[in-house]
Formats: structure tokens, sequence, C-alpha cells
């Protein structure tokens, strides 16, 4: 039904849609506030398929970042037992050129460690 709302006076433009309204009751059974609560039960559902797709790709998310961290992990502790073997074969040939292995050398440099001023015949001065 269509009234030209600039002729139609208000009353008779309410007593129209009044009438559409009914007349769609009527043919289709079920009421406005039905339809109206019908929509909202949808888009409920379509929001909670929503909620749970957002869940699934943070669970994906959270799995795919736990993966990574371990591997992350696996490979530092690798690179730390393969930095510590080299240096300890660093280590082992200075020593054996004449140098001074690295423990004593930090060993050296603390401020526990005392160097004193003695002749060369009482040995070494490091304290």
């Amino acid at each position: 039904m269509d009234v030209d709302k600039n002729i139609a006076s208000p009353s008779l433009v309410k007593k129209v849609e009044s009438l559409g309204k009914m007349a769609k009751t009527i043919i289709t059974g079920k009421t406005e506030a039905s339809q109206k609560a019908a929509r909202m039960q949808r888009e409920a559902n379509r929001m909670k398929r929503e909620e749970e797709r957002i869940q699934r790709n943070a669970d994906r998310i959270q799995r795919e970042n736990t993966a990574r961290y371990q591997q992350d992990t696996k490979r530092f502790k690798e690179e730390e037992k393969r930095l510590a073997s080299e240096a300890d074969e660093m280590d082992v040939r200075a020593r054996h050129l004449g140098d001074v292995s690295n423990t004593v050398r930090t060993l050296l440099k603390q401020e526990r460690t005392l160097y004193e001023g003695r002749s060369k015949d009482e040995g070494t001065n490091w304290v």
C-alpha cells in the first residue's frame, strides 16, 4: 500500500501503516514482535558463530606461537652448546700455545684477585 504523505493527513498515513502491518500479520501469520524476536535470535546465533570463529583463530595463533617459541628455545640451546664447545676447544688450543686459560683470565679480572708487587724470586705476584 502506498500513500502520498504530502497529500494525506498524518492520521490517514498512520491508519494505512497500521492496515499494512495488520495485513502482513494476517498473510504471514506472524506478528511484528515475533518477527523481531526471530531476527534478534538469528543475529544472536550469527554473533555466537563469529565468537567461536574468533576463538578458534586465537587458539590457532597461540598454538603457532607456542610451537615457534619451542623451536626458538631448542635452536638457542643448540647454539649455546655449540658456542660453549667451540670456546672450550679454543681455550685448549690457546693453552697449548702458551696462553692463559679463559677461566684464569676471568678470575684475574675480578676485584677479589690482587696483584702484589713482589720480587720475581718469590714466584707469582697474583693473590
